[in-house]
């Protein structure tokens, strides 16, 4: 080979090597801190509204002991999303994992009809 070739080689595999060590650093490291899953600030303030309207803390629907999967959705989402994701939660929660399932909208009457 020659010199210039053995050059671009070098650079290359520098260049290759750097963008490694930026995707472990950046993207995959990270990963390891989240493992205890995420604080939400002031998460005892939360409320959401159930199908009668009447308020609820969020803080008082999940698990203390154990994870709460929860599945959001908007009334603009597909149905067939929507859907699938209501026979998941009727899954966990025959399995006997606490879930929720919580609309993303501002009136509660079109969400109970």
């Amino acid at each position: 080979m020659k010199k210039k070739d053995w050059f671009y080689s070098g650079a290359i595999g520098v260049v290759a090597i750097c963008i490694i060590v930026v995707v472990v650093f950046k993207f995959v490291l990270p990963e390891k801190s989240r493992q205890g899953g995420f604080a939400i600030k002031e998460f005892g303030k939360i409320t959401v509204k159930d199908l009668s309207g009447s308020e609820l803390q969020l803080a008082d629907l999940v698990s203390k002991d154990s994870s709460t999967y929860c599945f959001l959705f908007e009334l603009t989402n597909c149905y067939s999303c929507i859907f699938r994701g209501i026979e998941d939660l009727k899954k966990l929660k025959a399995a006997g994992k606490p879930c929720i399932a919580l609309a993303v909208h501002h009136l509660v009457d079109e969400v109970a009809g």
